[in-house]
């Protein structure tokens, strides 16, 4: 993936550099990142602070069945840790992402339990 060097005279300019979110190769490394987690079982800091706070949630509000509207959830990374982790809840995921994010996510993880939604 390229790198950008600063510093820029406003945002727009290193957006403009960057191509933001859009950016092809963003997304495509961001996808290899995502892929090889979904074969990993390590958990990490972020991953263990995730599930500590669903479990708070869950204890206070049982159900079998959640529903998440994840704005920004990327290739929804949170929703494959807990449903890796909390198995006996169904969870019923949808992440809202920018457009290029949202049709290469559908194209890779969609299933009945995980959308991929643009604005």
């Amino acid at each position: 993936m390229n790198s950008f060097h600063g510093p820029y005279p406003s945002f727009d300019e290193a957006l403009k550099a960057s191509g933001g979110y859009e950016n092809p190769a963003l997304v495509a490394h961001l996808l290899d990142g995502a892929k090889a987690r979904k074969f990993s079982h390590s958990i990490g800091q972020g991953e263990m602070r995730l599930l500590a706070n669903w479990a708070i949630i869950i204890a206070c509000f049982p159900a079998t069945e959640i529903r998440v509207l994840d704005f920004g959830g990327g290739f929804g990374g949170h929703f494959a840790t807990l449903s890796d982790y909390l198995p006996e809840i169904s969870l019923k995921w949808d992440v809202i992402e920018t457009q290029t994010m949202a049709m290469v996510a559908r194209d890779n993880f969609h299933d009945e339990k995980l959308r991929f939604i643009h604005l």
